[in-house]
């Protein structure tokens, strides 16, 4: 069709927006017929917080690798094929390994108790873990041969996803030595078994066993405690890549991928939730660099030096707190010098301290904005492109404050208990604060599952627009800028394409991965983006990342060990609680959140020690005070004619006794605390024992009744206890039950 000459372009462009906000608005009453026909109003579903029903954005890739890198260039495809599939199974070993750590930490405790119970299942779990540390090494091997070929001579290309998982490998390895050095009596125990199993061999035909099996399980025993508990499973990594052929080149990738993500960490200094991974990854990849290539650059161990120095110690996991600068000093002690010490950690640590109160209550208004934001969704009709917009804005919100909570409530627990000071009660509050906010948003965050998930499928298309008209507008750059087309130019453009055509499709976690080190490789080939794109794609893709990982990522942040690896904060915040003349709604929040730390713990005897623990602490600091206190509440409002000392309130102040009544249930694992049972029970027993030791109190227990339902709502049983038949003088009941003293005067 030949357009007329008069045609302007700029009605053009707007005939063209005002059909996109039309389909818009059509794409958004579309999702609201869909709740109002698959959520009825007198659904259950609504009131379901946190039960067997949960709806969840995850999407799944049926395409294998092979199928999903198919382009015209075949060398390519199979380069990335091999680099997605090699990252694919270092994020896999990342699962894995937080199940090890889980169990590590289960076995640290319970073998504290000193007894070989349970020493089977440290040897299952033992075993277990040698083999995943042999199927470590081989992917770190396999990964330092792909960094030596993508830096040789036909292929230097520079990866910083592969060189990201890489590092990773090296952190987790790290990780499992320290957790084993946190947990002594995991040792301990081990060598006593080993006693045993020696004792044995003195006279193997007792037990019925042969003296050679014996010796060859005592061979056995002897090679895990080598290989598992010695803290050198790094180190023992990094010898077995020692004999692959390593250039010049890849050192230099690795140092510069380490220049980068050290940037990044100073550039962060004032959010230590944010930079706390790379901060790790960089004194680790110092560590590896040093260890492979002999060197390493000395600018860039000064920056890592003084970023140590400044931030001090990170948590690895649980209660595990790290001190680069020390495993710096123990393991390339030449180039890093000696550890920090550890007054610069007091210091930090105070100062830290000093400052969280004015924290906990920044992250307490921003939580409570966020709910309201997010609630107010809910109303919204006619869906505009800044909906989408402040939907991903909230949704990424979200992660920053959990994992500012968790990193705060880590590094101030973790790091009072490694430089042995002790908590104040005002700190213990306000961790503890912080800790039932971050559940309480967490279950807002479930709570509001249908929203979530319907704003996560439009911000992930939303994010998928951005990174195409980018993609799109890079493609015709290159095609225009020279019709001679070189080799690099086709394979940028076949690059191009394959990442348009992925990031088309589901938000897998392969399609995402493919698209990175497409996109690296392109950007590498020709100057297909300028400095200030390749910053804003990588946002983008970022925040793509982010949101299409978002329930795996809530959950990642609502980590709650803590409670249960700090078990005296407890029953101090509730000591506090009751002390305080405050509502105590928000300790169902921290129930909550220890049943989600006791979901994951390993050993059913642990997990019944630490319910009884836990229920102990509820009825001696918060249950038996608060019924104390109701009683004396009672009492002096019943005795209130006798003109006692003065109970005015504005002089003595007052306590509203029914805070604690008011309470909902508290869940405790499988089971729920009703405070309000707890105290009207607690007041049958009182005014049934009472009475029937002095009868002639009966009135006053029976108006103390009539007050607490009066009050409190307190439903206390009637005792059907007989009255006295006067108030003064004689009693009829006094004469029945001396009565042999009455007929002989």
């Amino acid at each position: 069709m030949i357009e007329a000459p008069t045609w302007n372009s700029k009605k053009d462009e707007g005939i063209y927006k005002a059909a996109g906000a039309m389909h818009l608005r059509k794409y958004g009453e579309f999702f609201e017929n869909l709740v109002e026909k698959s959520w009825k109003s007198d659904s259950t579903l609504q009131y379901i917080i946190e039960g067997p029903l949960r709806l969840v954005y995850k999407s799944t890739e049926d395409i294998g690798i092979l199928s999903l890198v198919e382009m015209e260039n075949k060398v390519l495809s199979k380069l990335l094929a091999a680099i997605a599939g090699t990252c694919r199974e270092i994020r896999l070993l990342k699962v894995e390994a937080a199940g090890f750590y889980a169990k590590l930490f289960a076995h640290g405790e319970r073998c504290i108790d000193d007894d070989l119970i349970g020493v089977t299942k440290l040897l299952s779990d033992l075993l277990d873990l040698s083999v995943f540390i042999n199927r470590m090494s081989a992917v770190v091997h396999l990964t330092t041969q792909q960094l030596a070929s993508l830096s040789g001579a036909v292929h230097e290309i520079y990866l910083p996803v592969l060189l990201e998982d890489f590092i990773d490998l090296f952190v987790i390895l790290v990780t499992l030595d320290e957790i084993i050095d946190a947990q002594p009596a995991i040792l301990d125990q081990w060598k006593k078994y080993r006693i045993h199993v020696r004792s044995m061999m003195h006279n193997p035909s007792q037990f019925d066993v042969t003296k050679t099996k014996l010796e060859t399980f005592d061979h056995l025993l002897k090679d895990l405690q080598e290989k598992l508990l010695r803290k050198n499973m790094f180190l023992k990594t990094i010898e077995h890549v020692m004999d692959v052929n390593k250039g010049a080149v890849m050192s230099e990738q690795i140092i510069s991928y380490l220049k980068n993500i050290i940037t990044d960490v100073e550039s962060k200094s004032n959010d230590c939730a944010a930079l706390n991974k790379n901060w790790i990854r960089v004194n680790v990849g110092v560590a590896v660099v040093i260890k492979l290539f002999g060197a390493c650059d000395k600018k860039l161990i000064k920056r890592v030096l003084e970023t140590n120095k400044k931030f001090y110690a990170v948590t690895l996991v649980g209660n595990v707190m790290w001190v680069p600068s020390k495993f710096l000093s123990n393991v390339v002690p030449k180039e890093t010098g000696n550890a920090i010490n550890s007054q610069i950690g007091e210091k930090i640590l105070q100062a830290r301290t000093q400052r969280l109160s004015v924290t906990v209550n920044n992250l307490i208004q921003r939580g409570t904005t966020w709910c309201v934001e997010m609630q107010s969704i809910l109303t919204r009709t006619n869906l505009q492109v800044s909906d989408i917009g402040q939907k991903r804005t909230l949704l990424t919100d979200l992660l920053t404050l959990l994992s500012q909570m968790r990193e705060t409530v880590a590094f101030v627990t973790n790091l009072h208990a490694l430089l042995s000071k002790p908590m104040s009660r005002g700190t213990v509050q306000l961790i503890c604060r912080l800790v039932e906010l971050q559940k309480s948003l967490q279950t807002t965050f479930y709570a509001l599952g249908p929203v979530v998930v319907q704003s996560q499928a439009q911000v992930l298309q939303y994010l998928a627009y951005y990174v195409l008209v980018m993609l799109e507008t890079a493609r015709k750059a290159l095609v225009q800028r020279d019709k001679s087309y070189s080799r690099e130019r086709l394979d940028a453009l076949s690059l191009i394409g394959l990442s348009m055509r992925l990031i088309s499709g589901s938000a897998s976690a392969d399609r995402r991965l493919i698209v990175r080190c497409a996109l690296a490789c392109a950007t590498q080939l020709t100057d297909t983006f300028r400095e200030e794109e390749i910053v804003k794609l990588r946002f983008l893709l970022d925040s793509y990342d982010a949101v299409a990982e978002l329930y795996e990522l809530v959950d990642e942040h609502s980590d709650y060990s803590l409670l249960l690896h700090h078990q005296n904060m407890l029953p101090a915040y509730l000591s506090s609680v009751v002390d305080s003349n405050t509502g105590v709604y928000h300790i169902t929040h921290l129930f909550a959140a220890f049943n989600s730390a006791m979901s994951e713990q390993e050993f059913a005897e642990l997990k019944v020690n630490r319910i009884a623990e836990l229920r102990e602490s509820l009825v001696k600091s918060v249950l038996k005070p608060a019924c104390h206190e109701i009683e004396i509440s009672l009492r002096l409002h019943v005795h209130a004619h006798l003109k006692l000392d003065s109970t005015n309130p504005f002089n003595i102040g007052a306590k509203d006794g029914s805070r604690v009544v008011r309470v909902p249930p508290l869940p405790l694992a499988e089971t729920m605390v009703c405070t309000k049972r707890f105290v009207e029970h607690y007041l049958d027993d009182m005014f049934y024992n009472l009475t029937t030791v002095a009868l002639h109190d009966w009135r006053t227990y029976r108006t103390m009744h009539a007050l607490a339902s009066y009050k409190m709502g307190l439903d206390t049983v009637q005792d059907h206890l007989p009255t006295q038949t006067l108030e003064q003088g004689l009693d009829a009941l006094e004469i029945m039950r001396n009565i042999h003293v009455f007929v002989s005067r």
